[in-house]
C-alpha cells in the first residue's frame, strides 16, 4: 500500500471516531438537559380578588421565587385601567401584562379584561419571549369566558436558547373573580 492510502484510511478512522464521539456527547448532554427542564416545579405566584380590587386605578404587583434549583423568578403583573368603562353589561375593564423573568429568560404576554354581566371575559392581545440565545413565544386563550365552573384561563409559552427550553405562564379567573398566575420559567 502506499503511504497516501493509508494516510487517507486513516484519516477517515480518526474523522469517523469524532464524528461518533461528538454525536455521543451532545445526545447525553441533550438527554441531561432534558431532564432538567422537566424538574422545575410551576408556582402559583399571584392571587388577587378582582371583586375587591379598585379596577379604576393602575395597579403593580411583583413576587419572587426560587426554584427548586435555586433559580429566581420574578413574576410581575402591571394592569392598566381602560378609562371609558361601563358597568353594565358589557364592560372593558382593563389591560394586564405579565411578565415572568427567569435567570437570563423572560416571557410576557398581555390580554384585556372585560366583564359581562355576572362572568370575566380574557382576550389575548400578544407575547414576546427574550434569550441571548434566541427565543420565540405563543399566547393562546383556553377559555374565554368564566362561568360557574369554570375559570377564564390564558396561557403564554415561550422557547429559550438554542435548545429549545420551554417555559410556561398561565392566568386564570374564576366567576367570582379570584385572578391566578402561575409561571414556570427553564432558567
Amino acid at each position: 500500500m502506499n503511504i497516501k492510502k493509508i494516510y487517507s484510511i486513516a484519516l477517515s478512522l480518526l474523522m469517523t471516531t469524532v464524528i461518533f464521539l461528538n454525536l455521543n456527547t451532545t445526545a447525553a448532554f441533550a438527554n441531561e438537559l432534558e431532564e432538567v427542564q422537566y424538574q422545575y416545579n410551576i408556582h402559583e405566584i399571584l392571587e388577587i380578588d378582582l371583586e375587591n380590587f379598585d379596577l379604576n386605578q393602575p395597579f403593580e404587583i411583583s413576587e419572587k421565587v426560587v426554584s427548586n434549583h435555586g433559580e429566581n423568578i420574578l413574576v410581575t403583573m402591571n394592569f392598566e385601567p381602560n378609562e371609558n368603562v361601563n358597568h353594565r353589561g358589557t364592560a372593558s375593564i382593563g389591560r394586564w401584562r405579565v411578565t415572568a423573568t427567569g435567570t437570563v429568560s423572560r416571557l410576557e404576554y398581555i390580554f384585556d379584561l372585560s366583564r359581562i354581566n355576572s362572568d370575566w371575559r380574557i382576550t389575548a392581545v400578544s407575547s414576546q419571549a427574550f434569550h441571548p440565545n434566541g427565543a420565540s413565544s405563543s399566547v393562546s386563550v383556553g377559555r374565554r369566558d368564566s362561568n360557574a365552573t369554570n375559570p377564564a384561563s390564558i396561557t403564554a409559552s415561550g422557547s429559550f436558547g438554542l435548545l429549545g427550553s420551554r417555559g410556561t405562564s398561565q392566568t386564570t379567573i374564576t366567576r367570582g373573580g379570584v385572578m391566578r398566575t402561575t409561571s414556570s420559567m427553564p432558567f
